[in-house]
């Protein structure tokens, strides 16, 4: 069977991104690619290529752009595995490429959740505003996997809310904000009721 060729009949650098070019096959643009990927592919002007050996191509090239998105948005934050899955999700990005991605991420140990989770619990409670209810919410919106999970409740076995308590309330205090509403707010906010009692108490106690 003939295999049906086709040609590259420009290749043009791209204005605005450096090390960038844009590839036309039968005058007509095709794809845009690294010069990285240009020089290793041999993607010269005026060579030919067959069909085949273009879906190759522009599989390579897909694979390609998704790896380098990933590890430039992770060279930023943390993601979990989950939060990447959704933004190659939201790309389009076939799932045999996204799987093949987080393999690969895994591999170089670009994901790890245990550390990401151990991190975000330090970043949180350093906050001082947050419930230990809202910690895991905030928590269990991230994705983390089942088995990191399940240490949550370790690193968070020495968690106290008095302190946190006392800075909301003496900020609210500041607002002139009624009791019964301070109380309401921080209810809402998941504390202990009990807690919150007395850690009004222990304040007016102080004042007098």
């Amino acid at each position: 069977m003939k295999k049906r060729i086709v040609k590259i009949t420009k290749v043009k650098k791209a204005k605005k991104r450096k090390n960038r070019y844009h590839i036309y096959i039968d005058e007509e643009y095709k794809f845009s690619c690294s010069g990285e990927f240009l020089a290793e592919k041999r993607l010269l002007k005026d060579s030919e290529i067959s069909r085949e050996e273009l879906e190759v191509l522009l599989n390579d090239l897909y694979w390609d752009d998704t790896r380098d998105y990933l590890v430039n948005i992770i060279a930023r934050k943390d993601y979990t595995e989950r939060e990447l899955r959704t933004k190659l999700i939201e790309r389009k990005t076939p799932d045999d490429i996204i799987d093949r991605a987080m393999e690969y991420l895994k591999d170089r140990q670009f994901i790890d959740e245990k550390r990401f989770l151990s991190d975000y619990l330090a970043y949180l409670r350093k906050k001082g505003k947050y419930s230990r209810r809202e910690i895991e919410q905030k928590v269990f919106k991230k994705g983390f996997s089942k088995d990191v999970m399940e240490n949550i409740k370790s690193l968070l076995a020495d968690y106290t809310s008095s302190t946190v308590i006392e800075n909301l309330m003496e900020k609210q205090i500041k607002r002139n904000r009624e009791k019964e509403k301070i109380f309401s707010y921080l209810l809402r906010k998941g504390f202990d009721y009990e807690e919150i009692k007395k850690v009004w108490k222990q304040l007016n106690k102080e004042k007098k």
